[in-house]
């Protein structure tokens, strides 16, 4: 049988621990927002049509679910797409076009990692991107890593809350 100090004892660890669980979710990001692409401050790599002239994105985040609008103005033409992910691991599936986009996100402490792949003709293509939110909220870092059928190449999109 427990004695009295160590039932104490391991009541108030367990306390603890959920505590800190309970504080580190809460402790999570709110991504929700209308987002601008500061084109002076991203680094768009080499990837093909990568450098949009423009783009808003607008973030509805109540966790776990995340509702992702871009609008981008492509130089030549302005595109507006909807995403709609889970935070909680689960793969999500969003169609572009034609072309259905297989994804899982997930939470890596306060960073929010996204894998999505795409099948285009018959090469694969995949991203792999990391949402990391100023500690004011007020500046959103997308850092991605893209594989395309002619390489792969970084990105670092760079937006301001409006």
């Amino acid at each position: 049988m427990m004695g009295r100090r160590k039932a104490l004892a391991l009541a108030c660890a367990l306390g603890l621990a959920s505590g800190l669980g309970t504080a580190h979710a809460a402790g999570r990001p709110d991504f929700s927002g209308t987002w601008k692409l500061d084109t002076l401050r991203s680094e768009f790599g080499q990837i093909p049509g990568g450098r949009p002239r423009a783009r808003v994105d607008v973030i509805q985040h109540r966790e776990p679910r995340i509702r992702q609008t871009l609008f981008i103005d492509n130089w030549s033409r302005q595109d507006t797409t909807v995403y709609l992910y889970t935070s909680d691991g689960k793969p999500t599936v969003n169609r572009v076009g034609s072309q259905d986009i297989r994804s899982t996100v997930w939470w890596e402490g306060r960073i929010l990692r996204l894998e999505s792949k795409t099948r285009l003709l018959i090469y694969d293509m995949t991203l792999k991107e990391r949402w990391i939110l100023s500690a004011d909220g007020k500046v959103l870092t997308m850092a991605r890593r893209v594989k395309y059928p002619l390489g792969e190449g970084e990105q670092k999109l760079v937006f301001r809350k409006r």
